[in-house]
């Protein structure tokens, strides 16, 4: 299991970079400076990439655990981290990008999808936290 989630790590780490590189370099250009939500949908996207890294590092972490301390419990995380990330970042992403993409129309599907998945981070945290206080005190 921690072989996965390294790998998991690993991929979503160097997904986050080059989606950073572009939201940093590219994407001024796919956004027409007519647009007037030019600036917000740039913010907007970089918040997904910055939270698709910060979990990147949490599943880094999850893969360094111990086999004789791995649980269920780090299984559910790294689950719903993944989940999560998919909902949160995903919907950002699409929802900055929409009129480019020409998916306008599921606005009012995905607006509701980004704080599911920041929801479903928040309980792959709580889930972490629960697990940790379970652990013996050496």
């Amino acid at each position: 299991m921690q072989r996965k989630i390294l790998i998991t790590a690993g991929l979503m780490g160097m997904l986050s970079v080059i989606i950073g590189a572009w939201a940093a370099h590219g994407i001024e250009g796919f956004i027409p400076n007519t647009d007037p939500d030019k600036v917000k949908k740039i913010a907007s996207f970089k918040v997904g990439v910055r939270y698709q890294f910060y979990h990147a590092f949490l599943l880094l972490f999850l893969s360094l655990i111990p086999a004789e301390y791995f649980k269920k419990r780090i299984f559910w995380v790294y689950r719903l981290t993944l989940i999560g990330v998919g909902l949160f970042s995903g919907s950002i992403y699409l929802l900055a990008l929409k009129s480019q993409l020409g998916i306008e129309g599921i606005s009012k599907f995905l607006g509701p999808i980004t704080p599911i998945g920041g929801l479903t981070l928040i309980i792959a945290w709580g889930i972490l936290i629960l697990y940790a206080l379970k652990l013996k005190k050496d």
